[in-house]
C-alpha cells in the first residue's frame, strides 16, 4: 500500500489530475423599468447593465483543479508496479541467460537454448510463418512473428548457423534468438501464391479506396460526431462497418529496430502513424494516418486533448532506457562493422 500512495503522489500532477472549466452563476437581477422613470434614471440602470456584462465576461470559465482520488485508482497504480516490476527482472533475467549463452558458446559441451530456456523459465520457441507454417522463415514471415522488428529481421538473416543473438526488445517482451539452419531462396511456383497476390492487391485498392474516402470527411465540420460520420460514410458508400474508438492517452513513436513503433491498446495493434499524426495536430483539429504494416488500414482521428510529458518518470526508467540504448548501438556498429568486412573479405565461423 506504501508504495501504491508513493506512486499516486509522485505521478499525481500528471496522470491523475482533472482539469475543468466552470462558467460562474448568473447573479445578475432583473431591472424594470416603468414608464414614469425619468430619462436620467433610465440611463443610469442602462450604464449598470453595460457594467455587469464586463463583469460577466471577466469571470467567464474559471479554471478547477481536482483529482482522482487514490481508492478509484489504487487498482491501475497496482498493475502498473507489478508490471514495471516485471520488466526489471525480465530485464535482469535476459542479461543472465544472454552473459551464459556467450560464456559457453565456444565449450563442446555447451547448453542447448531449450536447456537455457528450462533453467532460466522463459519461453522456448521454434517459430513457424502464420500463413507458410514452415519452420524457414523469410523476412516477412519474420515481422509477423515478430512485429515491429525490422531491426531483428536484417540481424537474424546476416547470422550463421547456430550463431545467437544480444537480447532485443519488441512489443511483446525481450527475445533471444540462435539461428538453427538456412536455405537458399527459391521462387515459389505461381500456382501457391495466386491467392495471396490477388488478396495482396485487392487489399492495396482497398487502402486506396479507404484513403479516398476518408480524406472526404476529414474536413467535416468539428460539430459533426465521428459516429454521423460513420453512418455517413457506411450509407454513401456501401461499407459494413465503420468502428468508432476512443483511445487513453498516448505516447509518442519510439525507434523499435530502425523502425517506428507505437502500441495502441484501444485499436489492439501497433499503429505508429496514428500516434504520429496525433502528435501533429492541436487540439480539436482532425487528421489522417495511413497504416501499411501489420493490418493495412486508414484513420480519420481527432485530437481531443494533450499533456507534457511526465519528466520524472524517465528519471526512474533512465538507466533501463540507457542500457536498451547502447544494447542497440553496440548491434548497429557490429552489423556495420561486418557488413563492411563482407565487402573486403570472407568471413567464416566455426562451432563444435
Amino acid at each position: 500500500m506504501k508504495r501504491q500512495k508513493k506512486y499516486y503522489e509522485d505521478n499525481k500532477e500528471t496522470q491523475f489530475k482533472i482539469v475543468t472549466k466552470q462558467n460562474p452563476k448568473d447573479t445578475k437581477e432583473n431591472t424594470t423599468v416603468t414608464k414614469d422613470e425619468s430619462p436620467a434614471e433610465k440611463k443610469t440602470v442602462k450604464n449598470e447593465e453595460k457594467e455587469a456584462s464586463a463583469t460577466d465576461k471577466s469571470q467567464e470559465q474559471k479554471t478547477v483543479i481536482t483529482y482522482k482520488p487514490f481508492p478509484e485508482v489504487k487498482g491501475d497504480i497496482q498493475k502498473t508496479l507489478v508490471r514495471q516490476k516485471a520488466m526489471t527482472k525480465t530485464a535482469e533475467l535476459m542479461n543472465k541467460l544472454d552473459e551464459e549463452i556467450y560464456e559457453t558458446m565456444d565449450k563442446a559441451e555447451r547448453p542447448s537454448f531449450k536447456d537455457l530456456a528450462n533453467k532460466y523459465k522463459v519461453t522456448y520457441e521454434i517459430p513457424k510463418g502464420k500463413k507458410s507454417n514452415d519452420e524457414f522463415l523469410t523476412e516477412n514471415d519474420l515481422l509477423e512473428v515478430l512485429p515491429g522488428s525490422n531491426q531483428l529481421v536484417q540481424v537474424a538473416f546476416e547470422r550463421e548457423k547456430f550463431e545467437a543473438s544480444i537480447p532485443f526488445d519488441f512489443v511483446e517482451g525481450k527475445v533471444i534468438f540462435q539461428i538453427i539452419d538456412k536455405k537458399a531462396a527459391a521462387a515459389p511456383p505461381l500456382e501457391e501464391i495466386r491467392n495471396m497476390v490477388s488478396n495482396d492487391l485487392k487489399m492495396e485498392k482497398g487502402l486506396l479506396k479507404a484513403k479516398e474516402i476518408v480524406e472526404k470527411y476529414a474536413g467535416a465540420a468539428t460539430n459533426v460526431s465521428f459516429d454521423d460520420i460513420g453512418k455517413t460514410i457506411k450509407t454513401e458508400n456501401g461499407v459494413k462497418d465503420v468502428p468508432v474508438c476512443e483511445t487513453n492517452y498516448i505516447n509518442r513513436p519510439m525507434k523499435l529496430f530502425n523502425k517506428e513503433s507505437r502500441y495502441i491498446e484501444a485499436l489492439k495493434e501497433d499503429r505508429p502513424n496514428v500516434a504520429k499524426t496525433g502528435f501533429e495536430l492541436k487540439p480539436g483539429q482532425r487528421g489522417i494516418a495511413v497504416e501499411t504494416s501489420g493490418e493495412k488500414a486508414c484513420y480519420l482521428i481527432q485530437l481531443v486533448d494533450k499533456k507534457s510529458a511526465d519528466k520524472t518518470a524517465f528519471e526512474k526508467d533512465k538507466d533501463a532506457v540507457t542500457q536498451r540504448y547502447l544494447y542497440e548501438k553496440q548491434e548497429s556498429f557490429m552489423t556495420d562493422w561486418q557488413n563492411d568486412l563482407n565487402r573486403h573479405m570472407e568471413l567464416y565461423t566455426k562451432f563444435q
